[in-house]
């Protein structure tokens, strides 16, 4: 197949499952969707390994990893872990449950292999999954990365029915004493300080100062490609001497907190220019090469398993996240959602819970109270779970593997 051919097939097939997403409500994910239509396509010789190195995107990926890893790195809000210290405690046990049995029951049954490389993908997020799959190929291990798309799909799966009934308990139980004149004046007032509050002049980072003069898509990625290459650096010599936990992709990610905390990068560089959804699909769509290696008989046998990683590991978010968040005075239905969120993540989560709330609100008031209530904290709960945690327990775990 030609390199513009397998471009077009890669990008189309990726499309696609966007596209069902978006008609679906996020009911079944791309992933869900494009999943199988690969391994038929594989299976069935249409499709192979060679045609999916021929789009380049594995070529586009391997150089972009390190630029990806700075740019998620600088959009870590500490301010609000600080502000949300609740949910951030009710994430953190969660996933240290997750780990513990995982690492333990799960070895036992299934083996260290697929225990210790599926703890990231549980604890949530598509760069802990492909930076474990980059692991269990480098071992040598293609049909272990091919099963652990298949974990992150299934886990996906669970966790928005898990999540909706949680968010319409939420809602159900807050709107028993709902005044909707109380709360538009209230509401009506914090708008005002919030107004207030953003008038008040605040000293701008470096960064974000430069580039309103210079902003061009070339100067973020010069500056990311610059702390990529510091990462590499570091890496390297820090890899060999910590046992592979200080390997390229934490160092990357610390390196891009560092930056952006002292202010010598913008947030989120990759998105401001325009080239962080192109970057992911291109990761995406390389990493799936992984299910050519999966027969069959290889997908009935790793079934089993697979759903037994899964319910285990939910298992181990949930027990420990119920018991914080009842400590620290969160509802039995917020800390499931919010313990969960390891399973589900942006957009999925805020999705699945603004169609829910929009369902059973019965005026504008209550879906305004509600959305601005309750979808908040499902949305930080994925932030920090996925967005923050996974990344860093993938990286770890890569490294050790």
């Amino acid at each position: 197949m030609s390199l513009i051919n397998s471009f077009t097939l890669m990008v189309g097939i990726y499309t696609l499952g966007v596209l069902v997403s978006r008609w679906t409500g996020g009911r079944i994910g791309s992933s869900l969707f494009t999943l199988p239509i690969m391994m038929i396509l594989f299976w069935t010789g249409l499709l192979t390994v060679q045609d999916v190195n021929n789009s380049f995107l594995p070529n586009v990926y391997s150089i972009t990893m390190a630029l990806i890893l700075v740019s998620l790195g600088t959009t870590f809000n500490l301010q609000l872990l600080k502000k949300e210290w609740r949910l951030v405690l009710v994430c953190v046990s969660a996933q240290i449950g997750c780990g513990l049995i995982t690492l333990t029951v799960s070895r036992a049954i299934f083996g260290r292999d697929l225990a210790f490389a599926s703890f990231p993908v549980l604890s949530g997020g598509l760069i802990a999954t492909t930076l474990m799959q980059d692991a269990a190929i480098a071992k040598g291990l293609p049909e272990l990365a091919a099963t652990l798309l298949l974990v992150m799909t299934v886990q996906g799966w669970i966790s928005m029915p898990v999540i909706s009934n949680c968010v319409r308990a939420e809602s159900l139980n807050l709107l028993k004493n709902f005044d909707a004149e109380a709360w538009k004046a209230s509401h009506g007032e914090v708008k005002a300080a919030a107004a207030e509050e953003e008038k008040k002049e605040v000293k701008e980072p470096w960064a974000d100062r430069f580039y309103k003069k210079y902003n061009t898509p070339y100067i973020h990625i010069f500056l990311c490609s610059i702390w990529g290459c510091v990462a590499a650096a570091i890496a390297n010599w820090a890899s060999p001497r910590t046992g592979g936990i200080f390997g390229a992709a934490l160092v990357g990610i610390l390196l891009g907190i560092f930056a952006r905390q002292t202010g010598l990068i913008t947030r989120d560089p990759l998105t401001q220019a325009g080239l962080m959804p192109f970057f992911m699909m291109a990761m995406i769509m390389s990493m799936r090469r992984s299910l050519a290696s999966l027969s069959p008989a290889g997908l009935l046998a790793a079934l089993g398993p697979i759903a037994g990683v899964v319910l285990i590991g939910l298992i181990g978010l949930l027990v420990p996240g119920i018991l914080i968040g009842k400590l620290f005075k969160l509802s039995l239905p917020m800390s499931i959602a919010v313990a969960i969120q390891a399973y589900s993540g942006y957009p999925g989560n805020f999705q699945i819970s603004s169609e829910t709330i929009e369902a059973i609100s019965k005026t504008p008031e209550e879906e305004a109270y509600l959305k601005e209530t309750v979808v908040p904290q499902i949305v930080i709960g994925g932030i920090i779970s996925v967005s923050i945690l996974s990344v860093i327990i993938g990286a770890v775990c890569a490294g050790m593997f």
